[in-house]
């Protein structure tokens, strides 16, 4: 392990093989040919500083109760990162209550089966800022990485960091924001969630007792059948997260609730309506899609000159851009029952979509494809950010 760890993390073939993957999946762009790739390669080095400044800027919770920390990588700690990531996935083995790897719209499916079989009081959860709260100096005590590795490439302890934010914005000063910055796991890099993950799999908990619970990145939702089961599995979770290794933890109770109320777990709001249970968008998420759509309707105003002749190329890559939104959407949220009037409407804006580009002369041939912002918008539904 010792010597497969070793590779991974030092030798040209695994640095020029995390290169190639990351261009492949469009995260760093620049490298032309293979000199470039080799020149890259050789400025790699996990065990020393990196000197490549990163940009940092707060950005308000959602909750609106404090600011997360965002970490803007350049090229050389991206692929720091991934090589970084290749060794930590062979340490992580998830134990069956992580869900992060199927998905949010297969948990949610499988949430649903349960409260099917009368699991009907739910509790949510989530670790309070879960990567500040991650000590560097313990990251060692379940971790398989060298000091030096830990220190200037998996945490922002030794990064050059550049702190942007708008004036305002941020109600504390500049060197708050870098001192926040350098607490825990970053958040933005690709290595702190696989960490995240590995943490949490040490959970001092048997499977029977997680068996009805859900967790995915920092959240939990947990399952049962009466509120005093409820309870207990709720005391015996927070113990367990509290004494993780690597950091300090405090699990916090989000809601609970017998889901004839309904609660929100991963942008979805789980309820039973009429005896069957139901996932719906949450309304936040609802209203994250109608401003995006609302941009677009915007744009459609710029392709008519002042005789009103509609510039149809542009409105046709208009349309494709807004049906690859719709489509991402409706994939994200692909757990929720289609008869909802959610669903329904965004059924009804592709078909509107279709019915304006035929009034203006559309012939019904091939649309163009989505352009690379809608695509990469479409893909964000997909995102963590968009469930939590």
């Amino acid at each position: 392990m010792a010597n497969h760890r070793e590779f991974l993390l030092t030798s040209p073939k695994a640095k020029r093989v995390a290169i190639a993957d990351l261009m492949k999946r469009g995260k760093i762009t620049g490298i032309t040919n293979l000199d470039d790739m080799k020149g890259l390669a050789d400025q790699i080095d996990v065990f020393a500083a990196n000197t490549e400044p990163v940009k940092v800027s707060p950005k308000e919770k959602t909750s609106k109760l404090g600011h997360r920390i965002i970490f803007e990588f350049g090229i050389r700690h991206r692929v720091a990162q991934e090589m970084i990531r290749r060794v930590l996935d062979c340490q992580y083995t998830p134990r069956k209550f992580q869900v992060f790897n199927s998905g949010v719209p297969t948990t949610i499916v499988k949430a649903l089966a349960l409260v099917s079989s009368g699991y009907v009081y739910a509790a949510h959860l989530d670790i309070r800022d879960c990567f500040p709260s991650f000590k560097s100096k313990r990251l060692s005590e379940f971790l398989s990485l060298e000091e030096q590795v830990i220190e200037n490439a998996l945490t922002g302890q030794k990064m050059v960091l550049k702190p942007t934010h708008r004036l305002g914005a941020y109600p504390y000063s500049v060197q708050h924001l870098t001192e926040a910055a350098r607490r825990g796991l970053p958040q933005g890099a690709s290595t702190s969630p696989v960490v995240a993950h590995t943490c949490l799999s040490g959970l001092e908990l048997p499977d029977t007792t997680l068996e009805h619970s859900f967790n995915y990145e920092d959240d939990f939702l947990v399952l049962a059948k009466s509120e005093a089961e409820l309870d207990h599995k709720i005391a015996a979770l927070k113990a367990a997260v509290g004494n993780l290794p690597g950091g300090h933890f405090v699990l916090v109770l989000k809601a609970q609730e017998h889901l004839a109320n309904g609660i929100d777990f991963l942008g979805h709001r789980l309820s039973i309506i009429n005896g069957q249970p139901v996932a719906e968008p949450t309304e936040e998420n609802i209203q994250r899609l109608s401003k995006k759509l609302a941009n677009i309707e915007q744009r459609s105003g710029a392709f008519s000159n002042a005789k009103g002749v509609v510039d149809l190329p542009a409105l046709k890559q208009l349309t494709s851009d807004k049906l690859a939104l719709l489509d991402g959407w409706m994939s994200a949220f692909g757990a929720c029952a289609p008869i909802t009037e959610t669903w329904c409407s965004v059924e009804g804006m592709k078909e509107d979509a279709f019915t304006d580009l035929s009034k203006h002369g559309w012939d019904g041939s091939a649309l163009p494809p989505p352009s690379s912002n809608a695509v990469r918008q479409s893909k964000k539904f997909y995102s963590y950010k968009w469930f939590s």
